[in-house]
C-alpha cells in the first residue's frame, strides 16, 4: 500500500548575501548565567540547547569561572566572565559539553576562547566532536606561539585578544570553519569535508608546569543558530519556489527557478541527522523556468532540501505534516 502525507514547505535562502537569511537561537550559555553564580564543576548546565559539563580533571588541574584581564589576556568579545581551566602541573584537564542535536545544514556554532602564554612543555586547545570522534582540532604546544588545526599552522602570532570561532555545517558532508586571531589582522578559515555530526566541543589543557594564571585558557558565549521559518523572510525570496503546497508524498511538483545560470541542478533532501534521503538532477536552461520533480515516499518530520549548480548552493528548511 502507498501512503501519503502532505507537505508544508517553507523555504529559506542560508547563503544570500546573509541579509536574506535570518537565524534563530538554537542553543547558548555563557559563564553569566546564574547556573554559575556559586561556581563551575562537572555537572553544570546552564543556558539552553546543551548537555551538562563533563570533566575529566587529572592531578594539580581544575575549573573556574573568572576574568580574562586578570591573567593579562582582553576581554572584548568574551566578556569579564568566563569558563576558566588550569594545569600548573603535568596532569591533563578535559571539559566537555555536547549538544542536545547535532548540527544540521545550515547551523552554525560560535564562541570566544582565550590565551596568553604559550603552553610551555604541555598542549591546550579544543577538539571538535562527533560523539567519541575527534573531528578537528585547535591546539597550542611546543613552547610556541602558534595556534595549529588539524592540517596546518592556523595562528603565527603571541597576542592577548579573544579568538571568535565560528563552525557551520554548509551540506551534509562539509563544515567551515574561522577564527579570528590573537593579534588585530590575523584572521584562520578553512573547509572541513566530513560527513560526521558535529554535536560536542572539547576543551583541554595540560602539562603547564607553572602556576602562572597566564597558562590559563578561557572560553565562554557559546551560541548555535539555525534556519529560521518566518513568513517575512519568505516574501522576500523569489529565485527558488515548489508548488503545490500541500503536495502528496509519491507525487510531483514544480521547481520554479528564476534568474539563476543555466546548467545541471540537483535538489537533495536529508533528514536533521545529515543523511541523504533523495537526489534529483535536472538541467536549467537559464533565466527562469519550471521544473517537473517526482518526490519519493518521505515520512512526517523535519528535512533540508538543498539545491546545487554550477554558481548555487541554497538550503532550505521542509517540514512534512501528517
Amino acid at each position: 500500500m502507498s501512503r501519503f502525507s502532505f507537505f508544508s514547505l517553507a523555504f529559506f535562502f542560508l547563503f544570500l548575501l546573509n541579509s536574506y537569511a535570518g537565524a534563530q537561537t538554537i542553543a547558548f550559555d555563557s559563564a553569566g548565567t546564574s547556573a554559575y553564580t556559586s561556581g563551575w564543576s562537572a555537572g553544570s548546565n546552564g543556558g539552553d540547547g546543551f548537555n551538562a559539563w563533563v570533566i575529566d580533571a587529572g592531578s594539580n588541574t581544575g575549573v573556574f569561572i573568572g576574568n580574562p584581564a586578570n591573567d593579562g589576556m582582553g576581554t572584548a568579545g568574551i566578556g569579564t566572565k568566563a569558563f576558566g581551566i588550569f594545569a600548573t602541573g603535568t596532569g591533563y584537564l578535559n571539559a566537555t559539553r555536547t549538544f542536545k542535536q547535532a548540527l544540521q545544514i545550515g547551523d552554525e556554532l560560535s564562541f570566544y576562547w582565550s590565551m596568553n602564554w604559550d603552553a610551555g612543555a604541555g598542549t591546550k586547545g579544543f577538539d571538535i566532536k562527533s560523539g567519541t570522534t575527534t573531528v578537528y582540532n585547535i591546539n597550542n604546544g611546543n613552547a610556541s606561539p602558534r595556534i595549529t588545526s588539524s592540517a596546518e599552522t592556523a595562528l603565527f602570532e603571541y597576542g592577548t585578544k579573544p579568538m571568535l570561532v565560528k563552525l557551520k555545517r554548509t551540506a551534509s558532508d562539509l563544515y567551515s570553519f574561522s577564527m579570528t586571531g590573537r593579534v588585530e589582522g590575523e584572521n584562520y578559515s578553512t573547509t572541513i569535508n566530513t560527513a560526521l555530526p558535529v554535536n560536542g566541543i572539547s576543551f583541554y589543557i595540560g602539562n603547564q608546569s607553572s602556576t602562572a594564571g597566564q597558562r590559563n585558557i578561557y572560553f565562554n558565549n557559546f551560541k548555535i543558530t539555525g534556519l529560521t521559518s518566518s513568513a517575512n523572510e519568505l516574501t522576500l525570496v523569489k529565485k527558488v519556489s515548489i508548488y503545490p503546497n500541500p503536495v502528496a508524498s509519491n507525487a510531483s511538483v514544480q521547481l520554479k527557478l528564476s534568474n539563476q545560470s543555466s546548467g545541471i541542478y540537483h535538489l537533495s533532501i536529508y533528514n536533521m541527522a545529515g543523511v541523504l534521503l533523495m537526489r534529483q538532477q535536472f538541467n536549467h536552461p537559464g533565466g527562469s523556468s519550471l521544473q517537473l520533480l517526482k518526490l519519493n515516499d518521505i515520512s512526517p518530520g523535519t528535512y533540508i532540501a538543498e539545491l546545487r549548480g554550477r554558481e548555487t548552493r541554497d538550503n532550505f528548511k521542509l517540514v512534512v505534516v501528517q
